[in-house]
């Protein structure tokens, strides 16, 4: 994983990920920036622990998503 200072490749071809902004308990928000349109971004990296069974990781998932729509 890359430290909060790291700056990584592009993500989608699009977004360059500056630092760690927040975390929370599937994963970590990244400031970006959208280097297509020029204006900065947020990009949520998610992480699941290996210990979830199917029905637990399509349950964050579906709560992921939710989460994306309303954004």
């Amino acid at each position: 994983m890359a430290s909060e200072q790291t700056t990584r490749g592009l993500v989608g071809e699009r977004y360059a990920l500056r630092r760690i902004i927040g975390r929370g308990g599937v994963g970590q928000v990244w400031e970006a920036e959208d280097t297509v349109l020029g204006r900065a971004a947020a990009i949520k990296e998610i992480d699941l622990p290996d210990r979830l069974t199917d029905e637990e990781r399509e349950a964050v998932r579906s709560r992921v998503m939710r989460e994306a729509r309303a954004a």
